[in-house]
């Protein structure tokens, strides 16, 4: 572990000397080996299954990036007060992760908008044929418009992928056999709302802005935060275990004599769920830690908070990746005798 922490420094400090000298560079790190591009697609290109890129603040459009092998990808964050010293990483287009790219990790980046299904990650292939199976994938602190698990063949599934600590301003969702999607991780993020998800999922820990959980079976709903009406129809959820959930609404949306209902807390006046929010649109300065009197208090069937704050992946302050990350930089507008440039440059590792 400490040497990989080394490794990983070395490459951000030297892809930030390069950043003093020229333009921001793409770093991808192959046994133990970096080497550097301008675009975040070449960077891609060419790598080998199994390195890691380094994206450091910046804005890069990447059109429809696919990712066709097992790649780890960090940005700088999406947090604009947390990336003061290096600017975020904006990735304008959206990623296709495709045949060959099991246990890729997408960690710390924001997808902008850029024509159609811009800023949408998209699990399989972005045609309406040729299905792909995806397993085993992170995407996790990421700033994105929504998660599209591409899939109209029982044959293909979806599984044993993390989709967590993200702010998903959409949805996520399936184009279309919603049963290959199983056995997935749904946790900790702040989104719209999950339609067409197939069973077995862990869907736990999650604040929904906008409305619901729609066509889920044989999985387990929990410890989420539901603020609006619309959630849950039970005609559509099956076989589900709903609990220890907090609602803005009443019992009478978990309606399938199907699914186990247990300690859910209903009629939940939203401006008395979290310390500081409002409205349907995530905004940065959001304060999203439960109020003191909320019943929602170490009310998770694990003990932690409902939302965010609590579960397995608790919500980490400032979205910052768990690659060490660069807090300050101070640099000298002018050389000193010698006829160098005097950096300063402050790093901190991450714990999780």
């Amino acid at each position: 572990m400490l040497v990989r922490i080394i490794s990983t420094l070395f490459i951000i400090l030297l892809s930030f000397s390069c950043i003093v000298k020229a333009q921001n560079l793409v770093a991808v790190h192959h046994l133990g080996q970096p080497s550097f591009y301008t675009q975040v697609t070449d960077a891609v290109s060419n790598s080998q299954s199994g390195d890691t890129i380094y994206i450091p603040g910046g804005s890069y459009s990447i059109g429809t990036l696919e990712i066709d092998k097992e790649l780890h990808i960090y940005g700088v964050g999406h947090n604009p007060d947390s990336s003061k010293a290096t600017g975020f990483t904006l990735l304008t287009g959206f990623i296709v992760l495709t045949e060959g790219s099991d246990n890729t990790e997408i960690i710390g980046l924001k997808l902008g908008i850029s024509g159609i299904g811009g800023g949408t990650i998209y699990f399989g292939n972005i045609a309406s044929t040729n299905f792909i199976s995806v397993s085993n994938c992170q995407i996790r602190r990421c700033y994105i418009s929504s998660i599209n698990f591409r899939t109209d063949d029982v044959s293909v599934k979806f599984s044993n992928n993390t989709i967590s600590e993200n702010v998903i301003f959409g949805n996520i969702e399936t184009s279309g056999y919603a049963p290959g999607v199983e056995n997935n991780f749904f946790t900790n993020n702040i989104l719209g709302h999950l339609t067409t998800i197939g069973s077995g999922n862990l869907i736990q820990n999650n604040v929904f802005l906008t409305g619901y959980v729609y066509g889920v079976i044989q999985s387990t709903i929990e410890n989420n935060v539901f603020l609006l009406n619309g959630c849950c129809d039970g005609g559509q959820n099956l076989n589900n275990i709903i609990r220890n959930n907090l609602c803005g609404f009443g019992s009478g949306f978990f309606t399938s004599s199907t699914n186990i209902i247990q300690d859910n807390i209903y009629n939940q006046v939203s401006g008395s769920i979290f310390i500081n929010q409002s409205g349907s649109i995530y905004q940065y300065t959001q304060n999203y830690h439960l109020q003191i009197t909320s019943p929602g208090k170490n009310a998770g069937a694990d003990g932690t908070d409902v939302g965010v704050y609590g579960g397995i992946y608790p919500w980490k302050e400032g979205s910052i990746p768990p690659n060490p990350h660069i807090q300050s930089k101070t640099i000298s507008s002018n050389t000193d005798a010698s006829g160098n440039l005097p950096i300063n440059i402050k790093v901190a590792a991450q714990d999780h």
